[in-house]
C-alpha cells in the first residue's frame, strides 16, 4: 500500500515466531495509512526513506530495537558523513515512526524518546545559508528565461515560497486585496495557513502562460500540478545558461529571505511569518511582532 511504514524482513526470523499472517500485515498497513493520512505525500516518503535507512543499519526486527541501537545508529550515519541537519531529520523521523508503532501496540516503548533521556541526540547545525546569486543574477533571468520558467522564477523570488506551495496555489484562494495586490492564502507545512500577495501585473502574466480550467493557478496543458521535478529542472538549467550559477527553486526562497532582511532591513520576525516558519528562536522573539505588508513583499 501507499503508506506502508512497516520494516524490511530480517534475513532469518527470530523466535518465537511473530504474527506475520497476511490479515495481520493487512490490519496493520490499514492503521498506518488511517494514521498518516493527514500528512502530504511528500512528508510520508521522507519517513519511508529515513525508515529503510535505518533498517539498512539496524539489521534487527523492530520489536528488537532498544535505545543502543540508536546511539550506534547516529555513530554510524556521523561516521558515513551525514550533516548534523540530515541526521536531525533522520533521527526526528524515527521519533514519529516508533510513536505510531506504539500506538499500534508493535514495540513496548519508543526507543529513540528513551534514547533521548539519557544523553543529548541532536546535533548541533550551522545554520547559516549560503546563496551566491545576487538580485542582478536573478533579474538576468526573468529578462531572459523562457518566458513559463521566467514567470516561475519571478513569482518564487517575490513571495519566498516553497515549490510545492507555488505549485499548490489554488484559484479560489486567491482574492483582491487593494489596488495593487491580489492574497492568496497558502497551505504550508502540517497544513498551515498564511497569507501572501501577487500584484495585479504577475498574476495577470501568470494567468497569461498558465490559464486552464484547472483549480490550480499554476497547472500544466493537462490541467495538473506542475511536476516540481520538472520546475527544479528548468530553474537550474535557466541559472545555468543566463548566469553561469548553480540556482534551485529553494534557492529562490533563501533569496528572498536575505534580500528582505540584509538589503531592506525588514523585520526578521515578519519575514519569517511570512515564509511560513514553524519555529522562531528567542533572538527572534525580540522584534516587534509585525506582518509583511503586500507593497513591502514583492522584489521585482
Amino acid at each position: 500500500m501507499e503508506y506502508t511504514l512497516l520494516p524490511p524482513e530480517p534475513e532469518t526470523s527470530p523466535e518465537p515466531q511473530r504474527d506475520t499472517t497476511e490479515s495481520f500485515l493487512r490490519s496493520v498497513d490499514q492503521k498506518i495509512e488511517q494514521h498518516l493520512s493527514p500528512y502530504s505525500p511528500h512528508t510520508v516518503v521522507g519517513y519511508k526513506n529515513d525508515l529503510h535507512t535505518f533498517f539498512s543499519y539496524v539489521h534487527k526486527d523492530l520489536r528488537e530495537v532498544d535505545e543502543y541501537d540508536i546511539f550506534d545508529y547516529l555513530k554510524r550515519l556521523e561516521e558515513d558523513g551525514y550533516r548534523p541537519s540530515t541526521i536531525n531529520r533522520k533521527l526526528y523521523s524515527l521519533t514519529k515512526i516508533f510513536d505510531l508503532y506504539l500506538s499500534l501496540k508493535l514495540v513496548s516503548y519508543n526507543p529513540v524518546k528513551k534514547a533521548s533521556s539519557t544523553a543529548k541526540l541532536n546535533k548541533t547545525e550551522d545554520r547559516k545559508i549560503h546563496i551566491s546569486i545576487i538580485y542582478e543574477d536573478v533579474k538576468k533571468v526573468i529578462e531572459n528565461a523562457r518566458p513559463k520558467t521566467a514567470i516561475i522564477v519571478k513569482t518564487l523570488a517575490n513571495t519566498g515560497l516553497r515549490v510545492s506551495e507555488m505549485i499548490g496555489m489554488r484559484k479560489d484562494h486567491i482574492k483582491p486585496y487593494d489596488s495593487t495586490y491580489m492574497q492568496v492564502k497558502i497551505i504550508g507545512k502540517g497544513k498551515k495557513e498564511r497569507y501572501i500577495y501577487l500584484s495585479y501585473e504577475l498574476y495577470g502574466q501568470i494567468k497569461e502562460h498558465f490559464d486552464s480550467e484547472s483549480i490550480y493557478l499554476f497547472a500544466s496543458r493537462s490541467g495538473n500540478q506542475l511536476s516540481r521535478i520538472n520546475l527544479y529542472t528548468q530553474v537550474k538549467r535557466a541559472f545555468k545558461k543566463h548566469t553561469g550559477k548553480d540556482c534551485s527553486p529553494h534557492q529562490l526562497r533563501h533569496f528572498f529571505s536575505t534580500y528582505k532582511i540584509g538589503k531592506e532591513k525588514q523585520d526578521v520576525k515578519s519575514v519569517s511569518q511570512y515564509l511560513g516558519h514553524s519555529r522562531i528562536s528567542i533572538t527572534l522573539d525580540m522584534y516587534t511582532h509585525t506582518t509583511l505588508d503586500a507593497d513591502e513583499s514583492h522584489i521585482f
